[in-house]
C-alpha cells in the first residue's frame, strides 16, 4: 500500500496569481494580526495554496494558505465565509483526514462572517 503524499507547488507559479475569493484576498491583508493574537506568535511567512495533500480515495485537498510562525509552527489555513456555506462539510472532512495523516501541521478554519473567527481542527501531535 502506498502512502499518501504531499505535493509542493513552485512558488513561482503563484506570482501575480489572483485569489479565488475576496475573503481570501482580505485575509492576506489582515490575517497575520488574527494569527498573532490566536497563537501568541508572529507570522513570518504566508503562502497562497502552495501545497496539495493527496488523501485516500484518491482525493486531493489544497488549503487556502500555509502560514509559518516565528516559533516554527506551520499552520494550514482554510478560509470560509460561513460554516453554512455549500461544501463546508466536505472541506471539513478533507481537513480532518489530512490532519490524521499529516499530524505535524496545525490545521485551522477561519470564518469571515463570524469576524475572522479561528477554529482549530484536531490537535498537532
Amino acid at each position: 500500500m502506498t502512502q499518501p503524499q504531499i505535493e509542493l507547488k513552485a512558488l513561482v507559479d503563484f506570482a501575480n496569481r489572483p485569489y479565488d475569493s475576496r475573503i481570501e484576498e482580505k485575509w492576506v491583508t489582515s490575517g497575520n494580526i488574527y494569527l498573532q493574537d490566536f497563537f501568541n506568535a508572529t507570522c513570518i511567512r504566508t503562502d497562497y495554496q502552495p501545497i496539495t495533500f493527496n488523501l485516500p480515495g484518491p482525493i486531493q485537498y489544497t488549503p487556502d494558505f500555509l502560514h509559518i510562525l516565528a516559533d516554527g509552527r506551520v499552520i494550514i489555513c482554510e478560509i470560509k465565509n460561513s460554516p453554512k456555506n455549500k461544501g463546508h462539510q466536505t472541506t471539513l472532512n478533507k481537513i480532518k483526514t489530512a490532519q490524521e495523516i499529516y499530524p505535524y501541521f496545525i490545521y485551522i478554519i477561519v470564518y469571515a462572517e463570524l469576524g475572522w473567527e479561528i477554529r482549530r481542527i484536531g490537535e498537532a501531535k
